[in-house]
């Protein structure tokens, strides 16, 4: 299933409902899944506070997942040292900027930016279902002060929203 083919359906839902990384200055949620017949919506909410950051640059680095690298960063920052999702399944491990069995056809962000904090949602269209019996998001983020942060989630979960899932109208 195409990220496009996902509108002709309603999905269903997967309450996840966890923070999957927590430091001072960042936070990122997983509230739920949206799931298709044939992939799912991953959208992480990520929240950042400026009071709490530590390096005069991190804050620009932090708003840069949103916004873009500086021009003045780039050569500076090493791309594994921004923001990078993944999923882990019993047959693979995917991360972003690498092509596998569960690789997204599209990855977006939101933001919005106020003087001190920042709000924002990170998308990833996963455009296969993952395989029994569980799968893990991953995500790390160096720049923000986060290692290797995991969440597990049942697959049988989210084949289950999927069953759920209902049609619209033809994809004509």
């Amino acid at each position: 299933m195409t990220a496009d083919e996902r509108f002709a359906f309603t999905p269903g839902v997967v309450a996840v409902e966890a923070v999957l990384a927590a430091t001072p200055a960042v936070t990122i949620l997983l509230p739920h899944l949206h799931v298709y017949p044939g992939g799912m919506l991953l959208t992480l909410q990520a929240l950042g506070r400026r009071i709490a950051m530590t390096a005069p640059d991190q804050w620009r680095l932090i708003t840069s997942t949103f916004l873009g690298l500086p021009h003045d960063l780039q050569g500076q920052v090493q791309e594994e040292d921004l923001l990078q999702i993944g999923i882990r399944s019993a047959s693979c491990t995917w991360w972003e900027n690498d092509p596998g069995l569960l690789a997204p056809r599209r990855v977006s962000v939101d933001q919005t930016e106020f003087d001190d904090r920042l709000t924002g949602a990170i998308t990833a269209w996963i455009g296969s279902l993952p395989p029994p019996p569980n799968f893990e998001v991953l995500l790390r983020w160096p720049s923000a002060g986060i290692a290797d942060a995991v969440i597990r989630i049942e697959s049988a979960a989210v084949a289950e929203a999927a069953r759920r899932s209902r049609l619209l109208w033809d994809a004509t």
